[in-house]
């Protein structure tokens, strides 16, 4: 983005605010307060109270249509949740292959389709969404809440309340959620960027823990919370002792991509410090009775890579000499080779 797009950008976010004209009178779009939506709440589940008994689906009931009718089934949901995790292990191979401009290019086709994948995957598993009660409902509550935040600026006054917005004329809120929606689709997309970047950081660095909104964190829109929640994850980075090169920063899958790997190290690390406890273990091997397959993998996966390599080798040369005593294994009789050499270095030194 530009320098003048990105202090637009920012004044949008930091005011909450959406002008636009209608008939060549200007209004304004203002922050939702907690009442607003609590009103908003009160009034829409009142009115949409006996939809139960109409027509209308539940999400539970769109969900089973779905899938009788072929459109979105479980074994799509499946397929959705591995495009999911092959699209984290996509990220993952691309921070750990940044030097590789080759490998790179590869991995960057290959996260891009599997992107639009998912997107074109979640759209047709939602499809009937609106249709439900609670999207409805949903639905609903958010126009209500819109119309009760437009304001008339020459008149200073609101142009909606709480008993007059299923009454009154709706082409004002259906050209102030065309306003709203065009505005907030198009920053969305660049708030990485935009938080990432002059003048947020500095309004960012100055608002300390609370940030730089002088509203509530209640009252906080959805573009608000989530550039505040970008910046304190670029921040965490930062302060790591992994940090990564600052041309990670500026690349969002890649980005993506070393903070899973941090996220894995982090849990593996959390694992092995349980078990470590469970079973007073301070080695670096980690040998547990396991119920089940699935369990056998997880408390392997806790071992570093180099005794899993170890663990790996065991098992090879039991499965080919059968059974074999602990003390008759390679790697034990190695490192009581290299025990007896320490002593006896040891020895001629003190001699």
């Amino acid at each position: 983005m530009e320098k003048r797009e990105l202090e637009e950008a920012v004044s949008f976010i930091l005011s909450g605010i959406c002008f636009f004209e209608l008939d060549d009178k200007l209004y304004k779009i203002i922050p939702a307060t907690q009442e607003m939506h609590q009103l908003a709440e009160f009034y829409v589940k009142k009115q949409t109270h006996n939809l139960r008994f109409q027509q209308m689906m539940t999400r539970d009931q769109a969900k089973q249509r779905l899938h009788d009718l072929g459109i979105w089934t479980n074994s799509d949901d499946a397929h959705l949740k591995e495009a999911e995790k092959e699209l984290e292990k996509y990220k993952i191979n691309l921070f750990e292959s940044r030097l590789n401009s080759k490998a790179v290019n590869s991995l960057r086709s290959r996260i891009k389709g599997l992107k639009v994948l998912i997107e074109e995957s979640t759209e047709t598993k939602n499809s009937f969404d609106s249709l439900t009660i609670e999207g409805f409902t949903e639905s609903s509550i958010d126009q209500f809440v819109l119309a009760l935040r437009i304001v008339d600026v020459a008149q200073d006054c609101h142009v909606y309340t709480h008993s007059d917005v299923y009454d009154s004329s709706s082409k004002i809120l259906q050209e102030a959620a065309s306003a709203w929606t065009s505005s907030f689709s198009h920053l969305f997309s660049s708030l990485r960027e935009i938080s990432r970047k002059e003048p947020w950081k500095s309004f960012w660095n100055a608002g300390g823990k609370s940030g730089p909104f002088d509203i509530p964190t209640s009252s906080l829109n959805a573009l608000q919370r989530v550039i505040m929640a970008y910046s304190k994850m670029y921040d965490n980075a930062f302060q790591s002792p992994d940090c990564p090169p600052e041309d990670v920063f500026e690349d969002d899958d890649m980005f993506d991509g070393w903070m899973l790997k941090e996220q894995e190290k982090m849990k593996k690390s959390r694992e092995k410090k349980s078990v470590d406890k469970a079973i007073d273990q301070k080695g670096n091997e980690v040998f547990v009775m396991a119920d089940t397959k699935s369990d056998a993998n997880r408390i392997f996966g806790i071992n570093e890579h180099n005794e899993r390599m170890k663990l790996k080798n065991k098992q090879a040369e039991v499965k080919e000499r059968g059974q074999v005593e602990d003390m008759d294994l390679s790697d034990v009789k190695l490192e009581l080779r290299k025990q007896m050499m320490e002593e006896l270095k040891n020895s001629r030194r003190g001699g």
